[in-house]
């Protein structure tokens, strides 16, 4: 029974779980690019190989920032989207832990189906982005691919998708049916030992990413001279932190920013702002977004204050930046466009409800516009907060050491990334109108 009730809810619900396939089949194909390093260096013998092994590491840190936190988001969006869903399957008869199993096996499936189609893309694309960025600079070497790496990277990302949706699945489950039909949050009916228990979890991950962001600020110095991959590092942890309170956090950042804002003039300005700051669903994209724009400026921050400590001046090589910015922010940007296409799905009953009130087709096309402008906007600022703090402590910690240094900002990368997610939010938004203009005319 509960296979079969699994596999007629991807059937009936494609749409929602097609967000998540989206992001495991991303996930799984970036995750090609780091696998082609280390099996292209491990034959090697000379200097390319630990020039491939290096540069691995540094991608498989980005990596792994962007997969976790763009993952755990929109797993969580996938999960707490089936709210109503859930609840009819307890009214039915079906137990919550039942729910539970069948979560699980919807999760897996999911994770497999988007894994797969991703990594065998990537172990075509991997190669050949490999070969492409890094042949100026390190010479003729034979990048390639092997079905380990592949296997590899479905089982982790499979098994990451499984870690971040179970929790969210058995809150659901514990939540009584009546409140999930209502679509009240989940995590506001949580009982106050799993809410602990949350609120215990995230604090302890932020006190040892916080012990890791200082040991590796006071390693900052020597790392100058050794050529260590500190000053790198240091902004993808702020950026981390950052993201660590959740969608909460990013709704709360998007009510302070928009407080200034006039509202009055336009209604659908008003309705955006109110689905993004008081919705935990509607701040659910912000969160990936901050991964794709925060992550690039605080990497070429990083690089610019090193270059400028170590007496060369730059921010290095163009095709080595690419080749590990590339994958975290396509994800990243991918994500987001994933939580907003979920988003879009959850709407059909507060369409319903504008349409009976006289809203009409340009003011729910317009809020939808606008709730991608503030969300964006949101996660331009908290990267920017990213930035600040990635800048602020290096160069204290290099001044303090007497070292001179100083940082390069050039705002054209920070604009590209973040048309980028605007273009991709544009694009979800606009996609959502011929099913908004058909329910109006019912």
């Amino acid at each position: 029974m509960i296979a079969r009730l699994a596999l007629h809810d991807l059937r009936d619900s494609r749409v929602l779980w097609l967000a998540a396939a989206i992001v495991a089949a991303a996930g799984s194909f970036i995750a090609l690019v780091p696998a082609t390093l280390i099996e292209s260096a491990l034959p090697v013998t000379d200097v390319t190989s630990l020039a491939l092994l290096a540069i691995a590491g540094t991608v498989i840190a980005f990596t792994a920032v962007s997969l976790v936190i763009v993952m755990v988001s929109v797993a969580r969006a996938t999960i707490d989207a089936r709210r109503p869903t859930f609840g009819l399957w307890q009214v039915s008869g079906v137990l919550p832990g039942q729910v539970g199993v069948v979560v699980f096996v919807q999760v897996v499936a999911v994770g497999v189906l988007g894994a797969v189609p991703g990594a065998v893309l990537g172990l075509w694309f991997g190669p050949v982005f490999v070969r492409t960025t890094l042949t100026g600079s390190l010479g003729a070497f034979d990048a390639h691919a092997g079905l380990a790496g592949a296997v590899v990277a479905v089982v982790a990302v499979t098994l990451l998708i499984c870690a971040a949706a179970v929790p969210a699945a058995r809150r659901a489950a514990g939540t009584p049916p009546i409140r999930l039909l209502g679509g009240d949050d989940v995590v506001d009916s949580r009982p106050r030992s799993g809410g602990g228990r949350f609120v215990w979890g995230r604090a302890i991950v932020a006190v040892l990413l916080g012990l890791l962001l200082y040991r590796l600020l006071i390693s900052l110095p020597s790392s100058i001279d050794t050529g260590g991959s500190q000053p790198l590092l240091i902004g993808p942890l702020a950026v981390a932190l950052l993201c660590l309170p959740g969608r909460r956090a990013m709704a709360a950042a998007a009510r302070a920013w928009t407080a200034v804002v006039p509202t009055r003039w336009s209604t659908s300005v008003l309705l955006a702002r109110a689905d993004v700051t008081r919705s935990p669903d509607g701040a659910a994209p912000i969160t990936p977004f901050v991964v794709a724009i925060g992550l690039p400026v605080t990497f070429l921050a990083g690089t610019s204050i090193a270059s400028s400590a170590s007496g060369t001046p730059g921010n290095g090589s163009t095709s080595g930046t690419v080749l590990v910015l590339f994958g975290p922010v396509l994800l990243a940007a991918v994500g987001g466009g994933a939580s907003l296409l979920l988003r879009s799905v959850q709407r059909r009953r507060e369409t319903g409800v504008l349409d009976s009130l006289g809203a009409g087709l340009p003011v729910m096309v317009l809020q939808r516009l606008w709730e991608v402008v503030i969300g964006v906007t949101t996660a331009t600022l908290v990267a920017a907060v990213a930035l600040a703090v990635t800048v602020g402590a290096e160069l204290a910690v290099l001044a303090a050491s007497g070292r001179e240094s100083a940082v390069y900002l050039d705002a054209r990368p920070l604009l590209a990334v973040t048309g980028l997610c605007l273009t991709i939010g544009l694009i979800v938004a606009a996609s959502g109108v011929p099913t908004i203009a058909r329910r109006s005319r019912r």
